[in-house]
């Protein structure tokens, strides 16, 4: 039956009493927040869904080239005939002794350099660059002119990372990329009511009576 509740959150069917008892028992209910991430990611990947125009497939196929013409079997025939016949005519090559005495010169300053030229010490490690998570949340606030993350990525700032709610279903969503750590964080709705993640994997006290929604990337 929670699963019922759920679909009728997300269809906006509930009433404020009844969004208030769901959001407390996703808060202690571990398996019941993970169903309803399933639940949430699956309603708006429905909802978000492009749908292709109807004259989609003509339009593909009018943009493909056409298949060029296969070569015939006697026109590459002839032209390696060609090829081969060229490759052994005759023809006058320059000899100059100062061209020999400048390759053999380059060759054996190539064999000296390889072989004595310091090239491992020069080699340096490659610096790895930094891996980032992407992070997206979509927490259902419901009305709001304003909804913030504030976490121990932006030092609890109520400004760096604003999420957004374009369709007007009451779920706001965001992203941000992450390093790998542990993260404290809350949703700030309005500038001034401080709620927890419904959907956070995990939760951890703050000290000060509350809990926070906690991310380990």
């Amino acid at each position: 039956m929670r699963e019922d509740r759920i679909c009728a959150l997300l269809e906006g069917m509930l009433s404020e009493a009844e969004e208030a008892t769901l959001f407390a028992e996703l808060a202690r209910d571990a398996r019941l927040r993970a169903r309803f991430r399933s639940a949430l990611w699956a309603h708006r990947i429905l909802r978000e869904r492009p749908q292709a125009p109807a004259d989609f497939t003509e339009r593909v196929m009018a943009r493909l080239p056409l298949k060029s013409p296969k070569a015939s079997p006697e026109g590459i025939g002839a032209r390696l005939r060609r090829w081969w016949e060229e490759a052994w005519l005759p023809r006058p090559v320059l000899w100059r002794p100062a061209w020999a005495a400048a390759g053999i010169l380059a060759i054996g300053l190539a064999l000296f350099v390889g072989a004595f030229w310091p090239w491992r010490s020069a080699e340096r490690p490659e610096a790895r660059p930094e891996v980032l998570h992407r992070v997206r949340l979509a927490v259902p606030v419901g009305p709001a002119e304003r909804v913030a993350v504030a976490g121990t990525f932006n030092n609890w700032s109520t400004e760096a990372w604003l999420l957004e709610d374009p369709d007007g279903d009451g779920i706001w969503t965001g992203e941000i990329l992450l390093p790998p750590g542990r993260y404290e964080y809350m949703i700030v709705v309005d500038g001034e009511r401080w709620m927890p993640d419904p959907a956070a994997p995990a939760f951890v006290e703050d000290g000060f009576g509350r809990r926070n929604a906690l991310l380990v990337l």
